[in-house]
């Protein structure tokens, strides 16, 4: 956090609903945040986040990468 103004996206490989303040801080700084996740390890936190947050299962990912 000591570094947010030098990063413009983060990408957080964990689902974990812990990292949601971290979320909701890049958001309110207007930087790009994305959560990648497994499928049924998506924190509640995450739900209710309407605008800045991009949610990505790790599935999808695979298949894009494919």
């Amino acid at each position: 956090m000591k570094n947010i103004d030098k990063i413009d996206s983060l990408i957080l490989f964990s689902g974990d609903g812990d990292y949601a303040v971290v979320i909701d801080e890049l958001i309110k700084l207007k930087k790009q945040a994305i959560v990648v996740f497994a499928k049924g390890h998506k924190g509640k936190e995450y739900q209710d986040r309407k605008k800045g947050l991009y949610l990505c299962s790790v599935d999808l990912l695979k298949s894009a990468l494919k």
